[in-house]
C-alpha cells in the first residue's frame, strides 16, 4: 500500500508493505524500502524502525536530526539524511539513493 510520510520539508512516498513476522529477525536495523520525494521526484531510501520506544519525545527526533545534519557537512560523500520522520506506525529516516554512481565518484 503506498503510504506519504512528512518531513520538514518535504513529503515521501513509498510502498509500505512490511514483510512476514518470519522474515525478519530481532537484530534486524529497520526495513529498507525505495521511494520518491513528492516535491521533486528525486528517489529515496526509506528506512523503517518499528520500535517508536527508541524516540521517547520531540527532542529526541531533533538530536538524531541534528547530528545527521552534522554527518551531512562532513564530506559530499556521505550519502545524506534528509530527514527523520516519526509517525504512529514507528521511525523513518529518508536517505539519499545514490543511482549511476561508483565509489570513486562519490568520494573524490
Amino acid at each position: 500500500m503506498l503510504q506519504t510520510i512528512h518531513g520538514r520539508r518535504y513529503s515521501y512516498v513509498f510502498d509500505f508493505e512490511l514483510p512476514e513476522e518470519d522474515e525478519s529477525t530481532a537484530q534486524d536495523l529497520g526495513i529498507l524500502f525505495h521511494g520518491k520525494c513528492e516535491q521533486n521526484e528525486q528517489p529515496v531510501i526509506i528506512r523503517y524502525i518499528a520500535d517508536t520506544k527508541l524516540i521517547i519525545n520531540k527532542q529526541h527526533q531533533e538530536i538524531i536530526q541534528s547530528i545527521f545534519d552534522g554527518l551531512n557537512q562532513l564530506h559530499s560523500g556521505i550519502v545524506q539524511t534528509y530527514d527523520c520522520i516519526t509517525t504512529e506506525d514507528g521511525i523513518f529516516f529518508v536517505r539519499e539513493q545514490l543511482i549511476g554512481m561508483d565509489l570513486h565518484q562519490v568520494a573524490f
